[in-house]
């Protein structure tokens, strides 16, 4: 049962959908390389990224992430039959998320930004990993913790909540895809490592958000 009309939710899920595409996209022309990484080493990862390329990322990022707010307004709407404490939590954290992931992807690009201005100076990447260490460890240990949080939460809702969800929707949710890109990213070959390392939450939330909105015509 769905108290908001099909069409409301067609659409919230429509844009979600295509934001979070936009956003995966964003996060690959921005920080793949077709080796491992991690967040943290942007001075090995700099060299190999033109400054069209990080400026692009970047600001597709930054302007993206707020219309994948409305593809969690879209789990909220579905959410809510089972009551506040399982739809307001998880809608909330994974919406904090976002917000900082847009803090993330702007310092991202100003650090490699740098990098490439001083890239004759033979210190930088030292420096370069001085100021990740500063300034983006405690973003991606906030935002690693809040994603976590909000996805078991969301798990949990739809497993045990009575909402517009069917229960087996759990198993498709972030908390499952999530971990398996987390997976993909420590053991798969270089390639799919170097997709699923930037990409892996956004690409989670899509696999759900295309679930949640084909799952509207059954």
């Amino acid at each position: 049962m769905l108290d908001h009309p099909l069409n409301v939710l067609r659409l919230t899920g429509l844009i979600g959908i295509g934001a979070t595409a936009v956003l995966i996209a964003a996060d690959l022309i921005m920080l793949y390389t077709p080796r491992p990484s991690t967040a943290f080493r942007v001075a090995e990862v700099a060299p190999a990224l033109s400054r069209r390329r990080v400026l692009l990322g970047d600001y597709l990022g930054v302007f993206t992430i707020p219309l994948v707010l409305v593809g969690l307004l879209h789990i909220y709407l579905r959410l809510r039959l089972a009551g506040w404490w399982f739809a307001g939590p998880p809608v909330i954290l994974l919406a904090y998320t976002y917000v900082l992931g847009a803090a993330f992807h702007h310092v991202v690009g100003v650090l490699v930004r740098s990098a490439h201005a001083d890239a004759e100076t033979p210190d930088v990447p030292a420096r370069t990993r001085l100021l990740a260490q500063e300034f983006l460890r405690p973003l991606y240990v906030v935002f690693t913790s809040t994603a976590l949080l909000g996805s078991v939460w969301l798990f949990c809702s739809l497993l045990f909540g009575r909402s517009g969800y069917p229960s087996w929707m759990a198993w498709l949710s972030p908390f499952i895809t999530g971990g398996a890109a987390l997976l993909g990213r420590r053991f798969a070959i270089g390639p799919v490592a170097g997709v699923l390392a930037p990409a892996g939450h956004n690409l989670a939330m899509l696999v759900f958000l295309l679930c949640s909105t084909l799952q509207l015509g059954s």
